[in-house]
């Protein structure tokens, strides 16, 4: 017989690397759309003339100088972003992963857009650290989704 060596893993350590697969799920699809994909510069004469996204829409209206709409925009879509990764977690979570990998080329995709428009990459992170708490609030939405699919 060889010997066995166990492996003691402890609880914290489980959910440590349990977050870090979720940020990666996330961050390699965005890391390969930003370096390895050509971005598209949207049609400026198509911006809130079709529903072609959300972030059309978002550009309507601040373009409308209507800030609270732009703010209903966004909450809705990342409410219907974070309940399609939690119901993700019944069908096994394969649901929750690809749409953690989507979000994260869309994220990536309107980075690169910005960044093409003119802007620094310095100017977009700033602008979009505050909403930093919407990615963490998908990350643990897609662990609630994996933790249901566990079940």
């Amino acid at each position: 017989m060889y010997p066995t060596k166990t492996l003691n893993i402890s609880k914290a350590q489980l959910k440590t690397g349990f977050v870090f697969f979720l940020v990666l799920v996330w961050l390699i699809p965005f890391l390969i759309e930003l370096l390895c994909v050509k971005v598209q510069m949207p049609n400026p004469n198509s911006i809130g003339t079709k529903p072609l996204s959300a972030m059309n829409n978002v550009l309507a209206a601040y373009a409308n100088n209507n800030r609270y709409s732009a703010f209903v925009l966004i909450f809705f879509n990342n409410a219907k972003v974070l309940l399609y990764n939690i119901a993700g977690g019944s069908s096994l979570g394969i649901c929750t992963f690809f749409n953690l990998i989507v979000n994260g080329c869309a994220a990536a995709f309107d980075f690169g857009n910005a960044h093409k428009m003119g802007l620094s990459w310095t100017t977009i992170a700033i602008h979009t650290l505050p909403h930093s708490i919407e990615l963490i609030g998908i990350w643990l939405s897609g662990g609630i989704g994996f933790s249901i699919a566990k079940k």
